[in-house]
């Protein structure tokens, strides 16, 4: 989910929650002043400013439930499951390495600061550090179970465990402020118990002794050890050559592993190219963009640009009468890029196995005109299983005259008049890196017999593997390093587990 997406969850949210609250407080108030003052001649004031900071904690909270309880999308395939190994998502995210990934753990610490700060503003008895903590333990601990028990989310620990970090962040920012504010009420003259009323803060006040040097100190322990965690993590990555490959993310399985027949394994190993990919910036998805676009005689509509993470959406001015337009979607790396003539939608053939009569060099020609480049020895198919007039060109890696290796899919669909409707360009061009040392495939069956490997399959029972081949292929990694892997092509029973790839760089 991309910020944009998240501030825009979180509007509407917060929306919803001003309006339930504001509507609670006006039947509060309405009952306060005819039943409990006129009728019951009740003689308690009400500090307005302790309400006021109540109706903030009751949005909070309501704006809480409602992105982690009722947000659009949930009730998918994994949603009502659980993850009940601690850290398990930072480990994900540091194989990973992506920036959403640490986005996501970094928002789940910060949506509960604000608990943190309100609950001991809001309650005078929960004033003590461990009474919020606990407060912040309970409420994210009731959201998981709910996640769990309806299905509208998943129940994860380490979840509770952010959370409550936050929680316990967001009490030392209230302890500064408690701090702040004692040392100017000393300095001042003596303020009116009416004006701290108003305040909403006079039981802090009398309590102020809580609020010293030495306790708002231990109370940032929390922050600071959060912040260094995460300098620690990064600095770490940055100092790496390499980025991380999520195949590394291995645990140790119980296997019991033995080679099909046949199946022969070899103890040598030559260096091997590492290469990398190219990571274009917004620039130069633009060129693409503009370039395809004038080719139709028009250009981006602005306001129509959509970013995302890894990609970057462009739409073109409308065409014609029927308003259609352009779009291209251009990821980063490559860039690869997918075009889309809006206009000839519905022209397709839908009938399967329908014979357009395009040939091979038909097609080169069309792609080509577009300037796009097809590798030689890149092999044609037709895709005509669901419907006719879909193209493949396949190239399982090459290096061609210019040094660079090439490898990827370009696929298109053209109309019975030959015009092309969708193009998706994914033949991504590598460039020559550094050799390096790897492991042999005998050293890489020893560590598939060990059971260190990764897999999302098989729910960590015992597995029976029957290895039927091994390949050498090539992975990119979260750096954008296009890296050697050996891919065990296997049997495992009635596990979903056909492919088990280890890292084959030493």
């Amino acid at each position: 989910m991309r910020i944009s997406d998240i501030i825009s969850l979180g509007k509407e949210a917060l929306f919803l929650a001003i309006i339930a609250v504001v509507l609670f407080a006006a039947i509060w108030l309405l009952g306060y002043k005819l039943i409990y003052k006129k009728k019951m001649h009740g003689k308690k004031q009400i500090s307005l400013g302790k309400m006021a900071w109540i109706c903030i904690f009751a949005v909070y909270v309501i704006v809480v439930l409602l992105v982690t309880l009722a947000r659009p999308g949930m009730g998918g395939v994994y949603e009502g499951s659980s993850n009940w190994k601690p850290f398990s998502s930072y480990k994900e995210a540091w194989y990973n390495f992506q920036p959403r990934e640490w986005r996501n753990l970094i928002l789940n610490i910060c949506m509960f600061i604000p608990m943190g700060v309100l609950v001991p503003i809001c309650f005078n008895k929960i004033d003590r550090a461990w009474k919020t903590y606990l407060c912040g333990f309970a409420f994210t601990l009731l959201i998981e179970i709910t996640q769990l028990v309806t299905g509208r989310g998943v129940f994860e620990t380490d979840d509770i465990i952010n959370n409550t970090v936050g929680t316990m962040i967001g009490y030392g920012f209230y302890a500064i402020v408690m701090l702040v504010i004692g040392a100017i009420k000393r300095g001042k003259a003596r303020v009116t118990e009416d004006t701290e009323n108003n305040l909403g803060v006079n039981s802090v006040f009398k309590q102020r002794k809580r609020h010293n040097g030495r306790n708002c100190i231990l109370a940032q322990i929390p922050l600071a050890l959060t912040i260094i965690a995460f300098v620690v993590v990064f600095a770490a990555y940055n100092s790496r050559e390499y980025g991380n490959l999520f195949i590394d993310n291995t645990g140790k399985r119980s296997v019991n592993v033995f080679l099909a027949d046949g199946v022969e394994l070899s103890d040598k190993a030559d260096k091997l190219e590492v290469y990398t990919v190219h990571r274009a910036d917004e620039d130069e998805t633009r060129e693409v963009a503009e370039k395809y676009f004038s080719k139709y005689d028009t250009e981006i509509d602005e306001s129509q640009t959509d970013r995302y993470d890894d990609t970057i959406i462009y739409k073109s001015k409308p065409m014609g009468n029927d308003g259609s337009d352009l779009s291209i979607w251009c990821d980063y790396d490559g860039p690869t890029y997918s075009f889309t003539d809006f206009s000839l939608i519905g022209e397709t053939v839908d009938s399967a196995g329908q014979d357009l009569g395009f040939t091979e060099e038909d097609v080169r020609k069309k792609l080509e005109a577009l300037d796009i480049f097809i590798p030689e020895n890149a092999v044609f198919s037709i895709d005509d299983i669901y419907s006719s007039g879909n193209y493949k060109f396949t190239d399982k890696g090459e290096v061609l005259d210019d040094g660079l290796f090439y490898k990827g899919t370009i696929e298109c669909t053209l109309v019975p008049a030959g015009e092309v409707e969708s193009v998706s360009d994914n033949m991504i061009k590598y460039k020559p890196y550094k050799d390096v040392d790897v492991i042999s495939e005998k050293e890489a069956y020893d560590q598939l017999c060990a059971g260190k490997f990764y897999t999302d399959g098989a729910n960590g029972r015992k597995l029976d593997i029957e290895v039927k081949s091994v390949e050498l292929i090539y992975m990119d990694d979260s750096k954008g390093y296009y890296r050697p892997v050996y891919e065990f092509s296997v049997d495992a029973g009635d596990s979903d587990v056909t492919n088990i790839m280890i890292d084959a760089m030493k």
